[in-house]
């Protein structure tokens, strides 16, 4: 985790990302009390209070306003930040192999290869710009909104616990599965829009020596390979989130039932049952939210380990003196080969000159 978020980090204007998690926590903060002021004007309404009706509406229509305001400014800079750090990642990857061996990446397809920093660099990049956001906001949800639930109805915070045990459960049974399918998956989509691209920048090539009908058999191929991996992904993904889906429908249905009977025993107000119900879902999304941290991860290291190998490649060393004049150039046995036996030339040479370089 350290080492994937600090390459997402690396790239990010810091002042922005500062400034946006600010606005974000204010935005938070104005969408947790939102729901208890639609409560409190229920209530007055029910109760016929037509003065302080006033007072809860005007409150109420300030603070969607201004959740309305923050949530364009902050579509704005994420566009900023997300874009920006997107693009210098993957500049300074393709850099990075201007500087290694030519031997490394020469049997690489390089449509394949740009597929695969520009899908992988975004990944994590917006994986980075989004951690800290989100684990702010969710906990804060989780910290104010269950003090709340717990303060209230106590019964239902024990139902609560109950759903977070099962959540937990089921990540750690779906977590290496989603994991790899999702690293599966992202190979084989690279290698499919990659036979796309081939299909097209090789027209001339290709009809000029009859391979029309073998290269689209090849992308046949890869289409299939593709959709398979697809379709797993989807599979595993659709049985987890019918699972997280089961269980968020057991918790409404619970506090819609045991709310009801409250507000009919007079023990609970409308307002209230309005708001804890908004609130439950809340709480059970941010709960959902750091299991769905574990898939997210998963898939975002599986692009990290794709590129890690490139990341990791040894850079090719080059001086840094720069000579004033040159009298002589010496060759002392210079030799190019391939392999140990495979020796094209060797040069012992001596060239004098009487032109200088400044």
């Amino acid at each position: 985790m350290k080492q994937l978020l600090k390459f997402g980090f690396k790239y990010l204007k810091k002042k922005w990302y500062y400034l946006y998690l600010g606005i974000y926590i204010i935005f938070s903060i104005f969408v947790i009390i939102r729901p208890l002021l639609l409560g409190s004007v229920i209530d007055v309404i029910t109760e016929k209070k037509q003065n302080e009706l006033f007072v809860f509406v005007g409150a109420f229509f300030l603070i969607s306003f201004l959740i309305k305001i923050f949530s364009v400014l902050l579509n704005k800079i994420y566009l900023y930040i997300d874009t920006e750090a997107a693009y210098i990642s993957n500049i300074n990857i393709i850099k990075k192999l201007y500087r290694v061996s030519y031997l490394n990446i020469c049997k690489e397809d390089p449509v394949v290869l740009n597929q695969k920093i520009n899908n992988d660099c975004n990944v994590i990049i917006n994986f980075g710009i989004s951690f800290f956001r989100d684990i702010i906001s969710n906990v804060c949800n989780l910290l104010f909104i269950s003090a709340i639930i717990i303060y209230q109805i106590p019964v239902v915070a024990i139902v609560l616990f109950i759903l977070i045990f099962l959540y937990i459960r089921i990540y750690h049974f779906s977590k290496e599965r989603i994991y790899k399918v999702s690293f599966q998956m992202k190979e084989s989509q690279t290698k499919f829009f990659a036979g796309i691209c081939s299909t097209l920048t090789g027209i001339k090539s290709i009809r000029n020596n009859g391979f029309i009908d073998k290269v689209f058999e090849k992308q046949e191929n890869l289409f299939n390979d593709y959709y398979e991996t697809l379709e797993n992904r989807q599979d595993i993904l659709n049985i987890y989130d019918l699972a997280n889906s089961s269980i968020s429908l057991i918790a409404q249905i619970f506090i819609l039932l045991y709310g009801g009977l409250q507000v009919m025993k007079g023990n609970m107000s409308i307002g209230f049952l309005t708001a804890a119900s908004t609130y439950f879902s809340t709480i059970i999304q941010s709960t959902n939210y750091f299991l769905s941290l574990g898939e997210n991860y998963q898939e975002t290291l599986a692009s990290y380990n794709r590129l890690l190998p490139y990341l990791s490649m040894k850079e090719i060393p080059y001086g840094k003196l720069r000579l004033g004049s040159i009298n002589s150039i010496k060759f002392d046995n210079v030799r190019f080969q391939y392999f140990e036996n495979m020796q094209l030339f060797c040069i012992n040479e001596e060239i004098k000159s009487e032109i200088f370089i400044g």
